[in-house]
């Protein structure tokens, strides 16, 4: 898959946008907390207020996928508490939004691996480590942030168990017997889940688990989507036809975009928040912005 995936990449950077109207974009977020602060656990969320600031201050809301391109467009990621209380916020103020789950997370309960990961480094009780061979000063944000991007790429690939197993060994070897995902970052429940669907929430399929889609062959992928788009229908009676790549990095090989829906989703801020190619769309990240609003 690796020739395929670098081919692909390859066409998204070299394309033109097919729908890319001036102003108009498709952003995500991966969720909102009422109080935040610049910790790790917070690194991928905003306040609730600066979302809800943001959301006030638009000329226009945001508007239904089935209109993406012309308007534009709003999904968040992520099965969290945070992640559904962002989708809630929009709703609230008439805004449309999808929100992109794994429901592995939802049925299991479990955090995902990079939530522990982060609860970890901020509980840490040791200055430096050494991970794949390489030293890390946990003493400065960027000493901090590479050994997190260290072990993420590490882990990203693995399968969930496997990934969360890793974490917390990592975690002890950062002195952290026990580690606990952040209460915002932890899984939301059926009921949560229930609550979106009757508020108007779109529920889109964000795979199975949140695993680099390299790591997959054709069928792993195939599996990947199916289980994720089968349980939506089964839970919320709903047919999930969008699919948001996890981690949002690696594009589908043309040969398998059937298997992916009507659409599937990046998030890469080198191409452009628009449509690149026929069923393959790119968003951009709204968190930075809203942090430091």
């Amino acid at each position: 898959m690796a020739s395929e995936q670098a081919n692909s990449g390859a066409r998204r950077n070299d394309a033109q946008a097919l729908v890319h109207n001036e102003g108009v974009a498709l952003f995500f977020l991966h969720g909102v907390v009422e109080a935040w602060s610049p910790s790790f656990v917070n690194r991928n969320y905003c306040s609730r207020a600066a979302f809800e600031a943001h959301l006030r201050a638009r000329a226009k809301p945001y508007a239904r996928w089935e209109d993406a391109g012309r308007e534009d467009h709003l999904s968040v990621d992520d099965s969290t508490r945070a992640g559904a209380a962002a989708c809630l916020v929009a709703r609230e103020l008439g805004h449309e939004v999808v929100f992109f789950v794994n429901p592995l997370q939802i049925e299991t309960g479990e955090p995902y691996f990079f939530s522990l990961l982060d609860a970890a480094i901020d509980a840490r009780v040791v200055d430096t480590i050494r991970y794949t061979e390489a030293s890390f000063d946990l003493t400065t944000y960027d000493g901090r942030r590479r050994f997190r991007r260290s072990v993420k790429a590490a882990v990203m690939r693995l399968p969930s168990d496997e990934a969360t197993a890793t974490v917390r060994e990592v975690a002890r070897s950062l002195g952290v017997a026990h580690i606990e995902a952040a209460e915002h970052a932890l899984p939301l429940t059926y009921e949560e889940l229930d609550q979106l669907a009757a508020a108007g929430v779109r529920i889109e399929n964000h795979g199975w688990s949140h695993i680099e889609i390299a790591s997959l062959d054709r069928d792993g992928f195939e599996e990947h989507v199916r289980r994720g788009r089968e349980w939506i229908r089964r839970r919320l009676d709903r047919e999930a036809r969008l699919y948001a790549v996890p981690f949002g990095l690696t594009d589908v090989p043309h040969d398998w975009a059937e298997l992916a829906g009507d659409a599937h989703l990046l998030a890469r801020e080198d191409l452009p928040p628009a449509q690149l190619d026929t069923g393959c769309w790119n968003r951009h990240d709204l968190t930075g912005r809203l942090q430091s609003a």
